[in-house]
């Protein structure tokens, strides 16, 4: 994978925002971020990402980012 842009977009669903009140945020993440594998692959994958307690990601909620 060249260059360092992982994390593309945050995914907001439904199931998504409920996720966050437990602390779980799911980001569309480069389609090339894992190991090379043989085969079929997605148009897209996404990281769910898990904070300690009490922490939030401020810029998961603002539009347009």
């Amino acid at each position: 994978m060249k260059g360092t842009l992982v994390l593309l977009r945050p995914v907001i669903t439904e199931r998504s925002m409920t996720e966050t009140n437990n602390g779980r945020y799911t980001f569309a993440v480069d389609p090339e971020a894992t190991k090379h594998r043989i085969g079929r692959k997605p148009d897209w994958k996404k990281a769910i990402v898990t904070i300690a307690s009490g922490q939030k990601i401020e810029k998961y909620f603002v539009e347009g980012v």
